[in-house]
């Protein structure tokens, strides 16, 4: 069996970088960081953790969650690229913070390490959560797919399992109630008494 064409992918993130390397791994290339590399080349002690779609309380403004979070409580439609029946690997803030103190404890050196929530989900079966967390009624507008986005993307935790322990904890629909609560809470009551710019400044600073 041939050896698969080796492509490093340095300085790669957020969503040009995951979908680049599932493409490339998808064409039979074998995809390595520039930490990997510096790893086996100078014995820089590296351990690389590969997030899937993080999710939960002080989520990015442009991330979909606060996006649909702030268009429910707005009254305004929500906009879905496609039928909604594409999937994603939603991964909690919390199991991500459980990932990184493992593999600074147990990963080993130079490896890399898939860490999802564990089980794919639809874009519509979110939109459902959100409307029984909210207890809102929600408008969504269905747009053309954007092009290049990746139908569906599942993390394969089965080495971050058996080497780290990781395990995910956090259900979506703990997950959302969360940051659901965590919204009503920070950015609809909006900046408090003596909070100077206020928490959602703040927030959108330290990204």
């Amino acid at each position: 069996m041939p050896q698969a064409e080796l492509c490093l992918v340095t300085g790669a993130a957020g969503f040009i970088g995951s979908h680049l390397c599932e493409r490339l791994l998808r064409d039979g290339y074998r995809v390595i960081g520039l930490a990997c590399l510096y790893a086996a080349n100078f014995q820089v002690p590296t351990v690389s953790l590969r997030y899937f779609t993080v999710y939960g309380p002080r989520q990015r403004p442009d991330m979909a969650f606060h996006i649909f979070l702030r268009a429910i409580y707005a009254g305004e439609p929500i906009v879905i690229y496609g039928d909604g029946e594409q999937t994603r690997d939603f991964t909690y803030i919390s199991d991500v913070v459980q990932a990184n103190i493992l593999a600074m404890t147990r990963g080993e050196v130079g490896a890399a390490y898939n860490i999802g929530g564990g089980s794919r989900v639809t874009v519509n079966r979110c939109l459902e959560v959100l409307r029984q967390v909210t207890c809102q009624e929600l408008r969504v507008i269905h747009q053309e797919p954007q092009y290049g986005e990746m139908r569906h993307t599942y993390a394969d935790i089965s080495a971050a399992q058996q080497v780290l322990g990781y395990e995910p904890r956090v259900t979506l629909e703990e997950g959302l109630a969360a940051e659901d609560a965590w919204f009503r809470e920070v950015i609809l009551a909006g900046p408090r008494p003596g909070s100077g710019a206020g928490t959602a400044a703040r927030m959108q600073k330290n990204g």
